[in-house]
C-alpha cells in the first residue's frame, strides 16, 4: 500500500491532487482570522488545481483507478472543509443551515459505504454532474466570502450536490464492473444497450 501511494506520488496529476491538501492550514487559517480577500484567492488556486489534475492525467496519459480514487477523496475532504471555512465567516447562516448540511453529508456517506462494499475500497466514480456540481459549490463559496451567504444560491447548490449524489447512488446499485470515468447514468445505460 505504502510503496503503491510512493509510486502514485511520482505522477504529475497525484502531485496535484494532493499539493491541494497543503492549502487547508492556510485556507482554516484565513478564514478563521476572517481575512477574506485573501481567503477568496487561495480558495480560488487549490479550486484551479482541482481542474489542473484531470487535465494532467489525461494530457500525460496518467489516469489510473488511484488517481482517480485520491482526487475523489480529496474532492470531499474540500467540500467538508468549505463547510467549516463558511461557518468561519458565517455561523449564523451555517448553524441554520444545518438541517441541509448534515442530511448532504449523510447521503455522501451512504454511496461511500455502498462504492465500497458493491466496487471495492478504492472506488469513485467520475460523474460529469459531479465535478459541476462541486464547481458550483465552489463558486457559492467563493461568492459568500465577498458579497455574502445567499440563501437561495445555498439551496441551488446543495439541490445540485443532491441530484448528482442520486445519480452516483443509482449507478452504484444498478451496475457492476463499470470503469471510474463514465459520464453520466445515461451515457451508461447507452452504452449498456449496444
Amino acid at each position: 500500500m505504502l510503496t503503491e501511494l510512493k509510486n502514485d506520488l511520482k505522477k504529475t496529476c497525484n502531485k496535484i491532487t494532493f499539493s491541494r491538501l497543503l492549502f487547508i492550514p492556510l485556507l482554516l487559517y484565513f478564514s478563521y482570522i476572517n481575512s477574506k480577500w485573501i481567503f477568496f484567492l487561495l480558495y480560488a488556486i487549490q479550486w484551479w488545481f482541482d481542474a489542473l489534475d484531470g487535465y494532467f492525467a489525461r494530457k500525460l496519459k496518467e489516469s489510473s483507478p488511484n488517481g482517480a480514487f485520491y482526487d475523489g477523496v480529496v474532492d470531499e475532504i474540500d467540500v467538508f472543509l468549505s463547510i467549516v471555512y463558511l461557518y468561519f465567516f458565517y455561523p449564523d447562516f451555517v448553524l441554520a443551515n444545518l438541517i441541509v448540511i448534515i442530511p448532504m453529508f449523510a447521503f455522501n456517506t451512504v454511496n461511500r459505504t455502498i462504492s465500497s462494499i458493491f466496487h471495492g475500497q478504492k472506488f469513485r466514480l467520475h460523474i460529469y454532474l459531479g465535478k459541476y456540481s462541486v464547481s458550483i459549490f465552489h463558486i457559492f463559496i467563493l461568492y459568500a466570502v465577498i458579497f455574502g451567504a445567499n440563501q437561495f444560491f445555498f439551496y441551488l447548490t446543495i439541490l445540485i450536490l443532491v441530484i448528482f449524489l442520486v445519480e452516483e447512488f443509482f449507478i452504484l446499485v444498478l451496475f457492476r464492473d463499470i470503469g471510474t470515468d463514465i459520464g453520466s447514468i445515461l451515457l451508461l445505460l447507452k452504452k449498456k444497450r449496444r
